[in-house]
C-alpha cells in the first residue's frame, strides 16, 4: 500500500512540473506558418518559384522579420529574405499575397503577405538588381498600359 502511495506521489510530482512546460502550441500560431499556392510561377526576393503550393513562415519570430520560404513538405529552403512592416485596412479575413506590376506572362514578383486578421503584413525587401528589373518591368507595363486606346 505505501509503494502504491509513494509511486502516485511521483506521479503527480512528474504532472505539476511537466504539466505546465508540455502545453500543444500549433504550428503556425509563433511562426506565422502559411501555406500558399500559386497558378503560375512567381517572385520572392533573390529566386524565382514555378507554380505550385509552397510555406511561408517567419525563420524567427521573436528577433526580426526575415521571411523563409520553403517547398510544401518543409524539407527545401528556396529563400530566406528580410521584409518591413506594410499596413492593410482593414484586416483581411483570409491571407493575402500582393504583386508588384509587371509585364503581362511574365513571374509576378511578390509585393507584400498578410496573415488573417492582422493590419500590419510583411513588405518583401529586393535585392538591388532583382528590385531595378521589377520597377523596369513596371515601368514597362505602365508604358504599354498606358498607349492602349478604348473606344
Amino acid at each position: 500500500m505505501q509503494r502504491r502511495a509513494s509511486v502516485l506521489a511521483g506521479a503527480l510530482m512528474v504532472g505539476l512540473f511537466a504539466g505546465p512546460s508540455a502545453r500543444a502550441v500549433q504550428a503556425g500560431e509563433v511562426d506565422r506558418l502559411t501555406y500558399v499556392t500559386f497558378s503560375g510561377p512567381v517572385e520572392v526576393p533573390g529566386v524565382g518559384l514555378s507554380a505550385g503550393t509552397y510555406i511561408f513562415k517567419l525563420a524567427d519570430p521573436e528577433t526580426s522579420r526575415v521571411i523563409q520560404v520553403l517547398s510544401r513538405d518543409g524539407k527545401t529552403v528556396y529563400a530566406s529574405f528580410f521584409s518591413r512592416p506594410d499596413r492593410l485596412w482593414p484586416s483581411a479575413d483570409g491571407t493575402i499575397v500582393t504583386f508588384h506590376d509587371g509585364l503581362p506572362g511574365a513571374p509576378q514578383a511578390i509585393k507584400t503577405w498578410f496573415l488573417p486578421g492582422e493590419t500590419t503584413g510583411f513588405e518583401f525587401v529586393y535585392p538591388p538588381a532583382q528590385a531595378l528589373g521589377i520597377a523596369s518591368a513596371a515601368a514597362s507595363f505602365v508604358k504599354e498600359s498606358s498607349s492602349v486606346s478604348v473606344q
